[in-house]
């Protein structure tokens, strides 16, 4: 009981914010230094699925991302309050113990929090293999990469990576498929359907790219206004951003844009206004549909645009390095 008061007290402190140590020395006055707190803290989302939710029966204790803060701490109060008072009264002793069997009990529970990913030369969290990507998905839905081309039925791509006319002059892709993170990839569906009442569908040139090809990109344009630097990653590498324009239903033509795609001079850029009215136009077309559907423009490009980086669920894209190969052997 101690332990899983002491770790909904934790979490508690972390949801708002609060100084943790402070906490202790002014509520509780205690001298010793709460090293217990910390690690309740590092390991409080791996007993949760497992441990909390089983043990109070899904009731008295929500999930933080399931409740607003003013349910959690009604509901939590009752633990609270016992957890003060058992961590005043143990010794410390007691309290190495009640560390080390948290960290023996939670380690291994919760898959977000495994090692799911590998740290970079960069010192960046990449997923590199498919358990670790599979293991993720399935603690969160939101988090998968869904193929674009089994939601928007009309959808046309150019994939001008799987060829060498491309500004690297190399082939960066073999046997593409544009894939979107879930919440983007629905939206992005909205945003089709909304679009063809109106006569245009929809031209991908790029989605989701895994992190390999960044770094061969940048080794050619070093640039971050049109390239995304290696040490950051690019929100292609994450599955939330994505290169496209409009084309004709009727004709089956891609819709005149300012340049073509990978153009580099100010005059791709989404503020360049030396250019015919109808071009300016069908520009303003994609973005506005485009910033509706929830994307964010990127200045210098008016064919990139991004998707917000956390799921309903207040969890991150990580960037990815699967090829496509890899993605299309997954269930969708």
């Amino acid at each position: 009981m101690v332990i899983f008061s002491l770790a909904a007290f934790v979490k508690l402190m972390f949801i708002f914010n609060l100084n943790i140590n402070s906490v202790f020395q002014a509520n509780i006055k205690l001298k010793e230094s709460p090293s217990i707190v910390s690690i309740c803290f590092s390991y409080y989302n791996r007993m949760y699925l497992f441990l909390l939710k089983p043990m109070y029966r899904l009731k008295e204790i929500p999930h933080p991302y399931d409740s607003k803060p003013a349910t959690i701490i009604k509901k939590c109060a009752k633990h609270i309050r016992l957890t003060c008072l058992a961590y005043q009264k143990t010794t410390t002793f007691s309290k190495t113990v009640i560390s080390l069997i948290i960290m023996t009990l939670s380690i291994p529970l919760h898959p977000l929090n495994a090692q799911t990913y590998k740290i970079n030369k960069y010192g960046l969290q990449l997923i590199k293999d498919w358990s670790g990507y599979q293991t993720r998905i399935k603690m969160d839905s939101d988090l998968a990469l869904m193929p674009l081309d089994s939601l928007i039925p009309d959808l046309k791509t150019d994939f001008v990576y799987a060829t060498k006319n491309n500004f690297t002059h190399t082939i960066l892709y073999q046997r593409p498929r544009a894939y979107l993170r879930k919440p983007a990839a629905l939206a992005l569906q909205k945003i089709a359907q909304q679009l063809r009442p109106l006569g245009y569908g929809l031209l991908i040139y790029d989605a989701y790219r895994p992190y390999n090809v960044t770094e061969k990109m940048w080794q050619v344009v070093p640039d971050n206004r049109y390239a995304a630097d290696p040490k950051h990653g690019s929100g292609h590498n994450k599955g939330i951003s994505v290169d496209l324009s409009l084309y004709s239903l009727q004709t089956g033509k891609a819709v005149p844009m300012p340049t073509e795609f990978d153009n580099f001079t100010s005059k791709a850029h989404q503020g360049y206004q030396n250019l015919p009215d109808s071009i300016i136009k069908n520009r303003a077309l994609l973005k506005k549909f485009m910033e509706a559907g929830g994307f964010s423009p990127l200045s210098t490009e008016w064919w990139h645009f991004s998707y917000p980086n956390k799921t309903s669920r207040g969890h991150p894209y990580l960037l990815m390095d699967l090829n496509f190969d890899a993605l299309s052997g997954q269930k969708q």
